[in-house]
């Protein structure tokens, strides 16, 4: 139960990291995968079926959370527009 729990924290971190400190970060002209690291490093770590289920579940995380985000931020920005015409 303990693993788990340590994959979702790793990927939680690597997210948080990707999207606000190395956004903007280039090294040797590309920016820098931390979603993918967590996903090789799970696969070493616990072998290629674990590997492959958290890297399914990363992936669709990560692009369900960023939907969600995005949806909020689109009520946010309609919201606005509301407000404006009003």
């Amino acid at each position: 139960m303990r693993r788990p729990a340590l994959i979702v924290v790793a990927f939680l971190t690597a997210l948080l990291l990707e999207s606000t400190v190395f956004s903007e970060m280039r090294l040797l002209g590309a920016r820098p995968e931390l979603i993918i690291l967590v996903v090789a490093l799970v696969a070493l770590a616990e072998g290629p079926n674990v590997g492959a289920v958290a890297g399914f579940a990363i992936v669709t995380g990560t692009e369900i959370l960023l939907l969600l985000i995005a949806g909020i931020f689109v009520i946010e920005v309609l919201s606005l527009i509301i407000q404006v015409v009003s």
